[in-house]
């Protein structure tokens, strides 16, 4: 196993300390763990003939569902491959399916995960691909990361979650090259009242880290998140993600492609550190 591997005994050690997560809350409570991982990364149940969880087979079939059939606009949006010699830090929860397709396409990447069962599997699924990445369990207030070393952030859950997001941001500035970019997904408010926010929930709630939940996960609208976000420069927001099922009966005839941009189930924030911080820093120290 490489540099970043774990023997067998302590993975096992690894892998029953998450069982915890089986107590959140999200899609059908008795699935196993690794149904729970693959529900929430790939955004949809696993399949009834699943590869072996943690094999390269698990993680290849949850990125072509991730990828190539749930979420389609991930690719365009979070620009794979548009970063190639650049240092991408990864921010949140999940397997690292994004995060794997920087590194593909010559991306140096930095995973950093709240949970430690978390960031094992986010380097498992980097070491079968062949692919070389820092993976680290850390706070996501206190990140070890060298200070404005990162040209791209990608932040995906985590804010909604969380019961501080500014000391996040504050680090994320800290971390990111002056000019440099921050993409974030984040769950968008539904449109159709509150009747839907259940369901919004199971795609939502993380299996990881419940310690750190809010009782309620936040759900923004677009001004909430420019809101958040106000410190980034030249900021973006784009709505995505609609599935028939999510649109009331009357508007099912119409295709969701054409009304995501208005009624998506995320939102993805794209905005650059302004170039004038470092500047203002050192004239204040």
């Amino acid at each position: 196993m490489g540099s970043w591997g774990l023997p067998a005994h302590r993975w096992l050690r690894v892998f029953s300390r998450s069982q915890y997560a089986l107590a959140a809350s999200g899609p059908v409570q008795s699935i196993s763990f690794p149904d729970r991982l693959f529900y929430w990364e790939a955004m949809a149940p696993a399949p009834d003939t699943p590869a072996e969880p943690y094999s390269l087979q698990w993680y290849l079939t949850i990125e072509a569902i991730r990828l190539r059939r749930q979420a389609r606009w991930l690719r365009q949006l979070l620009e794979f491959d548009r970063h190639a010699g650049e240092v991408v830090v990864g921010l949140g929860d999940g397997l690292g399916t994004d995060w794997v397709q920087y590194a593909q396409k010559g991306a140096r990447v930095i995973a950093c995960c709240p949970a430690g069962a978390q960031a094992a599997l986010v380097r498992r699924n980097f070491e079968l691909r062949g692919l070389t990445a820092r993976c680290f369990h850390a706070d996501p207030t206190c990140l070890p990361v060298a200070s404005e070393s990162a040209d791209v952030v990608c932040i995906e859950g985590l804010l909604h979650e969380m019961p501080r997001e500014q000391p996040i941001l504050h680090e994320v500035q800290r971390i990111l090259k002056p000019g440099g970019k921050i993409l974030a997904v984040l769950p968008a408010r539904p449109l159709f009242g509150r009747g839907r926010e259940k369901a919004h929930e199971e795609t939502i709630r993380s299996p990881w880290f419940t310690a750190r939940r809010r009782a309620e996960p936040l759900l923004f609208s677009r001004r909430e998140l420019l809101r958040l976000f106000q410190a980034f420069a030249r900021p973006k927001v784009y709505r995505r993600h609609l599935k028939r099922k999510d649109l009331p009966r009357p508007w099912r005839w119409i295709p969701p492609r054409w009304l995501e941009r208005f009624c998506g189930r995320y939102l993805v924030f794209k905005g650059f550190k302004p170039l004038a911080s470092s500047a203002a820093l050192a004239e204040a120290a």
